[in-house]
């Protein structure tokens, strides 16, 4: 018996850290300062004129490097729809040089930065995650230590954004994260009531 519930206590465990979506669920508007490459400190509210792809990296990150070769790929599809911006989070212990040669040394167009503020620590965040953030700055989708990839990102606007009059305006529709998050906690409970 005892094994069974070490078993169930291992696989609430597991389920509850591998539950990346509801890390940062409050629905308040991200909002931070970061420096840019050009060594300039700016608001993620100067990108919000249209919806924002937020890449957290760091530039020994294997995983980001496939990350920005995906947003790479659909950057000039989308650059008039949506603003994409890499920031290296504050745990990386990257320099603005360090971000400034992950940004020319794949010759990327985007908006590169650092994180100088722990922005990554009050929000939770690690190389490796990617965002998309509406015009109000509520974030729709999130893949958290996921690869992610020209088609998932694609797929993920055509969910949760929609065209209208040329730009992108955010649907008021649960995301498929959310609705992960609501399954997860549902899964969670279960094996919750069966250890006690």
């Amino acid at each position: 018996m005892i094994k069974m519930k070490m078993k169930l206590l291992t696989v609430f465990i597991i389920l509850l850290l591998s539950q990346t979506n509801s890390i940062y669920s409050d629905n308040s508007t991200i909002d931070f300062s970061f420096q840019t490459t050009d060594s300039e400190e700016k608001s993620i509210r100067d990108f919000y004129d249209k919806p924002l792809v937020i890449e957290w990296a760091a530039s020994w990150c294997n995983a980001c490097k496939k990350n920005q070769e995906a947003i790479n790929e659909i950057y000039l599809d989308f650059i008039d729809q949506i603003n994409f911006v890499s920031i290296s989070v504050s745990i990386s212990e990257d320099t603005i040089d360090d971000v400034k040669r992950m940004k020319q040394n794949r010759n990327y167009n985007w908006t590169f930065g650092l994180d100088i503020n722990s922005v990554s620590v009050k929000y939770q965040v690690f190389n490796g995650y990617t965002w998309l953030v509406d015009t109000s700055g509520q974030i729709l989708e999130r893949w958290n230590g996921t690869l992610i990839s020209a088609e998932i990102l694609i797929e993920s606007f055509e969910r949760n954004l929609q065209i209208t009059n040329g730009k992108y305006s955010s649907e008021s529709n649960m995301s498929n994260s959310s609705l992960i998050s609501v399954s997860t906690i549902f899964i969670l409970s279960i094996i919750w009531r069966k250890i006690r």
